[in-house]
């Protein structure tokens, strides 16, 4: 016990081990550096253009765009920090564990729907049957062709988007 208590006191302060942010390993430094450098990346990200290819169509948007608010505040203080404290656990997971930190966010669908079908026209097309019309004047049956109908798979989309936003990857 005053083995755990030493090492709380010693190492207050510091990332706890087995911390990674962004895939980079920051156990044991100070809660501050890591801190700002996380933070520093969310800024960066938050500017970022993500790449959405429809029909062989390269489409930019925003994050914005696509209705995502990062919580930069909440991402940054999710970093474990040990903490002098009466408990045998430093914080969260202890000192096995791995701790992967990523970043906090929500997406507003419907600005995200919104956009998509704004910026792509043909996003979603109803399918038509064919139709069948008599053309009284020349005697005839006219036949239109049928259309092909598709929906764009959001959740897919959405599901993508939130891997590649928890750790600040817009490739």
């Amino acid at each position: 016990a005053v083995g755990l208590w030493g090492f709380q006191v010693t190492f207050a302060g510091k990332v706890a081990p087995n911390t990674y942010v962004l895939q980079t390993d920051v156990s044991m430094q100070s809660a501050e550096q890591a801190q700002e450098t996380f933070s520093m990346a969310l800024a960066e990200f938050e500017t970022s253009v993500f790449e959405i290819e429809f029909k062989d169509e390269i489409h930019l948007f925003t994050l914005n765009e696509l209705g995502v608010r990062l919580n930069k505040t909440e991402s940054v203080e999710s970093i474990p920090v040990i903490q002098p404290m009466s408990s045998e656990w430093l914080f969260e997971g202890g000192l096995i564990q791995d701790n992967q930190v990523e970043s906090i966010f929500t997406i507003d669908r419907e600005v995200l729907e919104a956009n998509l079908s704004e910026r792509i026209i043909d996003l979603n097309m109803s399918a038509e049957d064919p139709l069948i019309t008599w053309k009284s004047y020349d005697e005839k049956f006219d036949i239109s062709a049928e259309q092909i109908g598709w929906n764009a798979d959001i959740e897919n989309l959405i599901e993508q988007l939130n891997e590649q936003i928890a750790e600040l990857n817009n490739l």
